[in-house]
């Protein structure tokens, strides 16, 4: 990856915390242009707490952590899970494959690096991923290394027990966010 590449770092954000934080980092260092996709239907079925206010968390993270300008948060999976939407229907899921695509007509580029994180990179995760070999031929992939070992899914079972947020985890604008929200 160099700067003249976009950078895609798509995740759940649910919520954002501050290995994902860290991964921004770590992308930034290497590419001067950085879209953040939030996921909006999560193509393995993961409950997610509502799209408005992950996006309103991230807001607050970016903006926690003075890189708000450094960043695009584009909402296209919510765009194309609307486009695809069939009327009586559920929304469907968003595939990367499928973002990527998108992103490449709207950015006008085919210098696209997605970013995997962690969690995503590893193989036995990697090959669930729709078009997980045609992703690998058409766009860079570029994994992020896990330096901050932090998973929403415990920030949320700290949450779920009533137990205390700290700014080890999440940035304060998230906690202050986090903690007028029920689970």
């Amino acid at each position: 990856m160099n700067k003249n590449h976009i950078a895609v770092f798509g995740s759940a954000f649910n919520p954002p915390h501050l290995g994902h934080a860290d991964v921004i980092q770590q992308v930034l260092q290497h590419s001067s242009q950085l879209v953040l996709v939030p996921c909006f239907q999560h193509a393995f079925a993961k409950k997610m707490m509502p799209f408005e206010f992950r996006l309103e968390m991230l807001s607050a993270m970016l903006s926690d952590l003075n890189i708000a300008h450094l960043v695009k948060v584009s909402q296209i999976e919510r765009e194309i899970a609307h486009r695809q939407r069939r009327p009586g229907e559920a929304l469907p899921p968003v595939y990367t494959f499928q973002v990527l695509e998108a992103l490449e007509r709207e950015l006008g580029s085919s210098q696209l690096v997605f970013v995997v994180g962690p969690d995503n990179a590893r193989p036995e995760t990697w090959s669930r991923f729709y078009k997980a070999d045609e992703i690998s031929q058409r766009w860079q992939i570029w994994p992020a290394q896990e330096r901050l070992p932090i998973r929403s899914t415990a920030i949320r079972r700290k949450l779920a027990n009533n137990e205390a947020l700290d700014t080890a985890h999440c940035t304060q604008g998230v906690i202050q966010l986090l903690k007028g929200y029920q689970l």
